[in-house]
């Protein structure tokens, strides 16, 4: 693989990481999750929606995991 095509494999990994992680962190963690705009407040959809950010910050986990091993 060339010096090229690893730089933009990396730095597209990253800001896929980027992207997934910081937004799934913050959402995750909020107290006030979906209060805006969620229609039924129920314990079930806040939970959905937690579990939502929690897998996408999983996938953005996984971004960063295929930066470090990128040759297997």
């Amino acid at each position: 693989m060339t010096i090229i095509h690893r730089s933009l494999l990396y730095s597209s990994l990253v800001f896929l990481a980027v992207s997934l992680i910081i937004p799934g962190l913050i959402e995750m963690f909020k107290l006030e999750i979906g209060k805006s705009w969620i229609i039924v407040e129920s314990a079930d959809a806040k939970n959905h929606l937690r579990s939502l950010n929690a897998m996408m910050t999983a996938v953005g986990l996984i971004a960063v995991w295929a930066c470090f091993d990128l040759d297997h």
